[in-house]
C-alpha cells in the first residue's frame, strides 16, 4: 500500500510529461505520403477553403491553438496561417508547459523593431534604433504563473506572457506577447514572439 501511494505521489510531483500540454508549440508533419501535401484550410473543417499547403516532410510548424474538439490545429508557417488536421502533425519532443519558451524572434511596430535569439544570445535592432547584442541572462519562470517569464539582456529587461498577440500588420496571431524595457524615457517596446525558426 505504501509503495503504491509513493508511486502515485511521485507521478504527480514529477516534471511535466514529454507531451505538449500548452501552446504555442512546434510540430512536424507526419503520415502524409511523399508527393502529397497537407492542406491548410481557412476553417477547422474538411470542407474549409484551402488557403495553403505544407510539404509531406515539413517541420517546425508553429501550432498556436486547437479547436474545442482537439481535432484541428491553427498554425502559422512563415506568412501562411490557417487550420490543419491534428491527425497529420506531431509535437516535437522536449516542449513542456511552464518552461522558459525557446522563442526564435520577437517583433513590434511604432517603431519597427525585432529581437532575434540564437543559441542563448539575442540581438535587438530596429529603424533608427541602436543595435544591441547580448547574452540572455537571469531567466525567471515563476511557479505561481506558468505562463509568464522574464529575462535580461544587457541593460534591457523583458517579460514574456503566454497569451494572444497580433502584430498589428496582418491577420496572423501569435501565442507569446513580449514587453521589452530599455534604459531611458519612453523605451518600452511591445510586440509578439514566434517559436518558429527562420526558413533556411
Amino acid at each position: 500500500m505504501r509503495l503504491a501511494l509513493l508511486l502515485c505521489l511521485l507521478a504527480f510531483s514529477s516534471p511535466a510529461s514529454a507531451t505538449v500540454d500548452a501552446f504555442p508549440a512546434l510540430y512536424d508533419v507526419f503520415g502524409v505520403e511523399p508527393g502529397d501535401v497537407l492542406n491548410i484550410r481557412a476553417e477547422p473543417s474538411p470542407g474549409g477553403e484551402i488557403v495553403g499547403t505544407l510539404a509531406h516532410d515539413a517541420v517546425n510548424i508553429e501550432v498556436v491553438r486547437t479547436n474545442d474538439e482537439f481535432t484541428w490545429a491553427y498554425i502559422i508557417n512563415g506568412e501562411s496561417m490557417g487550420w490543419v488536421s491534428l491527425s497529420y502533425v506531431v509535437p516535437q519532443p522536449g516542449q513542456w508547459d511552464g518552461l522558459f519558451p525557446q522563442f526564435s524572434r520577437c517583433f513590434g511596430t511604432e517603431p519597427f523593431w525585432s529581437l532575434v535569439q540564437e543559441e542563448g544570445t539575442a540581438t535587438f535592432s530596429g529603424i533608427d534604433l541602436p543595435t544591441v547584442t547580448a547574452t540572455i541572462q537571469d531567466k525567471n519562470s515563476p511557479m505561481s504563473h506558468r505562463g509568464r517569464h522574464s529575462f535580461r539582456m544587457g541593460d534591457m529587461t523583458a517579460v514574456l506572457s503566454n497569451q494572444y498577440c497580433d502584430d498589428g500588420m496582418s491577420d496572423r496571431e501569435f501565442g507569446w506577447e513580449i514587453n521589452l524595457i530599455a534604459p531611458g524615457p519612453e523605451q518600452h517596446y511591445y510586440g509578439c514572439c514566434t517559436l518558429q525558426p527562420p526558413a533556411e
